[in-house]
């Protein structure tokens, strides 16, 4: 499930979703002044219907639901093909209004990626860099996605995620973000990524893959062993790419 959400109005109620067409069903039971979501997630209709699309996307049933908590966007999330089930449990208007909404939500989100790589490409473009460093930045943008997303499946949160980055970077350029810009001579609002060669944006995904690996096989939680490991492997990176300097030399 994508963590950007949007609400769309259904007859004067927000109905949220994350960007890739995930409903939230509590909210929605919630502001709609239905009860039983539980009922009907436990009742047959639901799982005999969500066991066929459980099977049809070869995961476990269980992942056909996602908690989320927040201030404002807590609750459970159901898989865009199981929307309009949902909302026939509602109303027939609901589902009507699901089945148009949801497919369009999954096609905007498949298509994101492009048009945020081509937006990338282009300010790359202005800004001089070589198209290796482009195509290595991104290249590099789907390393960062499995990073992030092991991060937080182990308990990362918030700032710890800076904390982790931070922990590569140390390594690999002598300090974090505020160092490299400052190295760079980057103005503040800069993306250090934009700037780094095609060997630095290379150097900084495989280390991000590793630490996703190793943190998964630790199994670390929480940000201080995650960072801890994410640490390790940077040393680790950075070494290899001092010695093969050294060797070639």
């Amino acid at each position: 499930m994508n963590n950007k959400l949007k609400t769309l109005d259904f007859n004067g109620t927000g109905i949220q979703f994350s960007a890739d067409g995930w409903i939230n069903a509590t909210a929605t039971v919630r502001d709609l002044g239905k009860e039983g979501l539980d009922n009907f997630l436990r009742s047959a209709t639901y799982l005999e219907y969500a066991t066929v699309v459980a099977k049809s996307n070869s995961v476990d049933i269980t992942e056909l639901k996602a908690a989320r908590r927040g201030r404002y966007d807590s609750g459970t999330f159901l898989h865009p093909e199981l929307a309009v089930l949902f909302g026939r449990w509602i109303s027939p208007e609901l589902a009507y209004w699901l089945d148009k909404q949801v497919p369009a939500l999954i096609q905007k989100a498949k298509e994101a990626p492009l048009r945020a790589e081509q937006a990338r490409t282009k300010r790359l473009q202005r800004l001089g860099r070589p198209t290796e460093a482009i195509v290595q930045r991104n290249e590099g943008v789907g390393s960062r996605k499995l990073f992030t997303r092991r991060l937080e499946q182990n308990g990362v949160r918030g700032s710890g995620f800076g904390d982790c980055t931070r922990a590569i970077y140390t390594p690999l350029f002598g300090g974090g973000t505020d160092v490299i810009k400052k190295n760079y001579g980057l103005p503040e609002g800069a993306s250090v990524r934009d700037h780094m060669s095609a060997l630095q944006l290379g150097a900084v995904s495989l280390t991000e893959l590793l630490s996703a690996e190793r943190i998964e096989e630790q199994r670390d939680y929480g940000v201080l062993q995650c960072e801890r490991t994410c640490n390790q492997v940077a040393q680790e990176v950075a070494k290899l790419i001092t010695d093969n300097r050294r060797l070639s030399s």
